[in-house]
């Protein structure tokens, strides 16, 4: 387990081994304690973004920071032992809201790092808020061809940072979205919108509409609470 103090709120990542799979997974965890949601909205609200060199374009600067902390921290040095070891091991990233956008900031630079190779990464996020922008988001779409942000129903958070401030720091979301419109119970459809961030899928959502009801979605995902699964389930 990697964890991050840089920051007032910790950040943590986990990497296991798939054997089985001929994979290492590397899961982040979402956001935690109202500490942690009070310092997101804030850059949510001002748009601020920077560089970093592990992506392409530019990150919002809660994001980039807390994935640096964590990936300088210990993530990449041991992403770097265990290809070396297991050479035929692919890399999965996994994360919901906060963690969605770490794992697939982690993609990215697992490939533009030469750790990886583009088809030897699999990124699969829940939930993820717009992370970067489209020079970020086009960047994904080529280093990480195998990406999927899964979206559930009306999650309202996939909608922010609005796309209202018509800046050349404006966030946008990369391919390929899969939208359950519905329970997402064993068994529900789903629609695979193969464009990054146009008027379709979950864009459709109008937010201003959302019941309190409805932003529970953003905390059920696969019939399953994301806050207390470890301890429905574990």
């Amino acid at each position: 387990m990697y964890k991050s103090w840089r920051m007032l709120a910790t950040c943590f990542a986990y990497i296991a081994l798939v054997p089985k799979e001929n994979a290492m997974a590397l899961t982040f965890r979402g956001s935690k304690g109202d500490d942690q949601m009070k310092l997101e909205y804030l850059n949510f609200k001002d748009h601020k973004t920077r560089e970093s060199k592990y992506v392409d374009g530019k990150v919002l600067t809660y994001f980039i920071d807390a994935f640096e902390a964590v990936w300088e921290g210990g993530v990449e040095k041991t992403l770097k032992e265990l290809k070396h070891k297991y050479p035929k091991y692919e890399l999965w990233t996994f994360g919901h809201s906060l963690g969605a956008s770490l794992a697939s900031i982690a993609a990215f630079a697992a490939v533009k790092m030469d750790i990886f190779k583009p088809d030897e990464v699999k990124s699969v996020t829940m939930g993820q808020i717009r992370t970067g922008t489209i020079e970020f988001a086009m960047g994904h779409d080529k280093y990480v061809p195998n990406s999927y942000r899964i979206v559930h129903a009306n999650d309202a958070m996939v909608q922010i940072p609005l796309k209202d401030a018509l800046t050349a720091d404006d966030v946008y979301h990369h391919r390929f979205e899969v939208w359950y419109n519905n329970n997402m119970t064993i068994g529900d459809s789903y629609v695979i919108n193969e464009r990054g961030d146009d008027f379709s899928g979950a864009n459709t959502v109008n937010i201003s509409n959302l019941t309190p009801a409805d932003m529970e979605s953003h905390l059920i995902y696969f019939d399953s609470n994301i806050e207390t699964y470890i301890a429905d389930f574990c």
